[in-house]
């Protein structure tokens, strides 16, 4: 178990770690998960960016009325293929 989170905190890239920072709002990370992401993130700027960026989205959301959580909800599955493709492409821009 320790070497598992050994390897882990010494070869996080960016696709983990912004992995993990999604994770980190639905469940508590691990001990060795929450390192490696900070690790990350010391080496990384556009990783720690983008973690704040979506733990202000996340906040934000969070004291919107939960009648428009909702709505919001029931009509995120509804984007279109080239909206996805833009989205996409704007993060590895930024």
């Amino acid at each position: 178990m320790i070497g598992k989170q050994v390897r882990l905190i010494l070869h996080c890239n960016c696709e983990k770690a912004s992995l993990l920072t999604s994770e980190s709002l639905d469940r508590p990370l691990s001990f060795g998960e929450r390192w490696a992401t900070r690790l990350h993130h010391l080496v990384c700027s556009h990783c720690l960016r983008a973690a704040r960026q979506v733990r202000q989205m996340h906040r934000a959301i969070a004291r919107l009325p939960r009648s428009v959580r909702y709505m919001m909800s029931l009509h995120s599955c509804h984007l279109s293929i080239g909206a996805r493709k833009r989205i996409v492409e704007q993060m590895r821009r930024s």
